[in-house]
């Protein structure tokens, strides 16, 4: 899967949730995503079940996330400015 065909599908709340992952280098724990989009624990649950279902983002430990899709975070930063 590449990272535009990744994108097309989802909301755009789902898309900020993923410019948000790119502020971290590697993971990013479950405390800071929601204190950076402002959101709720159960809001915040809801994104990231729905990321992980469409196989764009992983939680390999519980309460750290990353993004899958290969080039996704350098794409993002790019196209929203990150990098």
């Amino acid at each position: 899967m590449n990272e535009m065909a990744a994108l097309k599908d989802l909301s755009e709340r789902d898309i900020e949730f993923l410019i948000a992952i790119t502020k971290d280098d590697q993971v990013s724990k479950a405390s800071d995503m929601i204190e950076r989009l402002n959101m709720s624990n159960a809001n915040y649950q809801q994104y990231k079940n729905r990321l992980r279902d469409a196989r764009v983002i992983d939680q390999e430990l519980r309460g750290v996330i990353m993004i899958t899709v290969p080039r996704m975070k350098e794409y993002l930063r790019r196209k929203y400015g990150e990098e």
